[in-house]
């Protein structure tokens, strides 16, 4: 293993070289993947029901968001409610989720929260674990990454392609 290391350090390691021009390649090509996505925040209120929960169950806890929903509809405080009523570890925060990116939720909420305009509710929304209703808090922009990050990952994603290319072509 040392002598490996050893012969790696020599014939691979310090030939590798990647320039500026080089890096500011990788940025022009890669800029979207430097900046991240677009994310939302949401305010949801819960209702868990079992896997295993029966129909009049699920029908009842189906109604009761219902009603609950028309209730925010009509100017009743979702943070309130979710405080009051739902089942979520997010309750005690009004029901506030963190940002959320595309990709990061279950697919049937994913679907439906990602077309709310802000400030709209859903409809009552269920998932494997139970029933939600969401509104779009607020959508935030992809984060900008300062150029000297951008930089420095791209040198670090350059310097680790050659070196893998490298050490291929010497063992």
């Amino acid at each position: 293993e040392v002598l490996l290391a050893a012969v790696e350090r020599r014939f691979v390691t310090t030939q590798v070289t990647v320039s500026d021009a080089e890096v500011e390649s990788y940025l022009a090509a890669h800029r979207a993947e430097l900046a991240g996505s677009e994310r939302i925040i949401l305010r949801h209120l819960f209702r868990r029901l079992s896997v295993r929960a029966p129909q009049s169950e699920r029908e009842a806890a189906r109604a009761e968001l219902a009603a609950l929903r028309e209730e925010i509809l009509a100017g009743a405080d979702l943070a309130a409610l979710a405080q009051a009523r739902s089942d979520s570890q997010s309750a005690r925060f009004g029901g506030l989720i963190a940002p959320q990116a595309r990709g990061q939720l279950e697919p049937s909420v994913e679907a439906r929260v990602w077309r709310l305009a802000v400030g709209e509710l859903s409809e009552v929304v269920e998932t494997p674990i139970g029933l939600h209703i969401f509104r779009l808090e607020q959508r935030l922009p992809p984060k900008e990454v300062d150029p000297a990050t951008a930089r420095a990952v791209g040198r670090r994603q350059l310097t680790f392609s050659a070196t893998t290319a490298a050490r291929e072509r010497l063992f």
